[in-house]
């Protein structure tokens, strides 16, 4: 841990603005709102250092029942010069780890249906990057996106049911109107030192690279932190241990 925070605290000093909770307490309507379109529910639950529950169902599961954790003001865009770094520390749950519907990362606007029902992805137009998870899928899906203009990757990276597992997401502008997205799973080391592998990348020709997109029609971006039931009575949910955002001024 204390290298990756040493990283964060160089980018944070370049600069920038930043969000980080740890979660030892959650109100909604005050830095993070909580969206909820049936019965599901947001609560700190015990755990070293705080840890967030976003549950997309309270008692009976339902079918493409859902949740997000939102940030309550669009405080992130895509933009000339101003690269974005973004990182959060989740544990997906479900008795059959298949059927959970996810999204980490940043999205404008979010709402009902930020996740599609039925294991279809990510909302069809949105500005926005993310980790997400499908219904049916066993893998990370990498997803950049600027309003009906989307490159989605599904990963090698599995998503292991009761397992920590850090996600990153950093952006990269390289031009007056292009934004490199680059995706990364970290491994935490026993020093409390972490690797980083890229995962998400697109395939041209014989080479990997970055997503891109064109940055120049985006609009604001709030941090999203999502599950969607796949199924009924599965007690599924998405634990958080950390979330952190941050870009250049």
């Amino acid at each position: 841990m204390g290298k990756l925070l040493h990283e964060f605290q160089e980018f944070m000093a370049n600069d920038t603005y930043f969000v980080f909770d740890d979660f030892d307490h959650y109100v909604t309507a005050d830095t993070w709102t909580t969206t909820a379109t049936n019965s599901g529910t947001i609560a700190v639950s015990d755990g070293v250092a705080g840890v967030v529950k976003i549950n997309p169902s309270d008692g009976t599961e339902v079918d493409n029942d859902e949740t997000y954790l939102k940030g309550t003001t669009e405080m992130f865009k895509f933009a000339t010069d101003k690269p974005l770094l973004f990182a959060a520390k989740v544990r997906p749950v479900a008795t059959t780890i298949a059927s959970i519907n996810l999204f980490v990362g940043l999205k404008d606007a979010v709402a009902a249906d930020s996740i599609l029902d039925d294991g279809a992805g990510p909302a069809a137009s949105y500005s926005g990057a993310c980790f997400a998870k499908l219904d049916a899928g066993t893998k990370w899906v990498c997803e950049s996106s600027l309003a009906g203009t989307q490159t989605t990757v599904t990963t090698d990276h599995t998503v292991g049911t009761g397992a920590w597992d850090i996600l990153v997401i950093e952006t990269k502008p390289v031009s007056s109107t292009i934004t490199e997205v680059h995706f990364y799973s970290a491994d935490m080391e026993t020093d409390g030192s972490f690797s980083l592998k890229e995962v998400g990348k697109t395939t041209s020709g014989d080479y990997l690279v970055a997503q891109t997109l064109t940055h120049t029609s985006a609009t604001e971006m709030e941090i999203c932190l999502g599950c969607k039931a796949g199924a009924s009575s599965d007690g599924e949910y998405l634990d958080v241990d950390w979330v952190y955002c941050a870009q250049k001024r």
